[in-house]
Formats: structure tokens, C-alpha cells, sequence
């Protein structure tokens, strides 16, 4: 198994686990009702290089070259 496969199941794994929040929010219920943190711009940076690394450039595009970005 290479690391993309083990992305791939982990995702599928963990896609069950928020599957439950993410279907009370669709139904209109309220789950949070913090604030939202604010990301600094070199903290965004590291996040786009940790996800560089996760999942580099090969005979496809890695996360950077992917245009993988946080949502802020």
C-alpha cells in the first residue's frame, strides 16, 4: 500500500465519523455557535507545505501544484 491508498481509506474511514455532524447541520440544527479562528498568513504556509509533504509531486500533481488551500 502506497501513502495515497492509505489517504484514500483513511478518508473513507473518517468520512463516516463526520458524516453524522455534518448531516445535523444540513437538517438545521446548530452544532457550534463560537467564534471562528482566524489563520495568520505564515500559519497558511505551513499548512501548505505540511500538505507538500503529506502528498508530494509525482507523475501527478502533489498538494501544492493541486492548488491545496485552507479555508479561511
Amino acid at each position: 500500500m502506497n501513502r495515497r491508498e492509505a489517504i484514500q481509506r483513511v478518508t473513507l474511514m473518517l468520512g463516516g465519523v463526520m458524516s453524522a455532524p455534518l448531516m445535523a447541520g444540513a437538517m438545521g440544527e446548530v452544532l457550534y455557535t463560537g467564534e471562528s479562528v482566524a489563520v495568520a498568513a505564515d500559519q497558511e504556509a505551513l499548512i501548505t507545505e505540511l500538505a507538500d509533504v503529506i502528498i508530494p509531486t509525482t507523475s501527478t500533481p502533489g498538494a501544492k501544484a493541486a492548488g491545496c488551500v485552507i479555508a479561511t
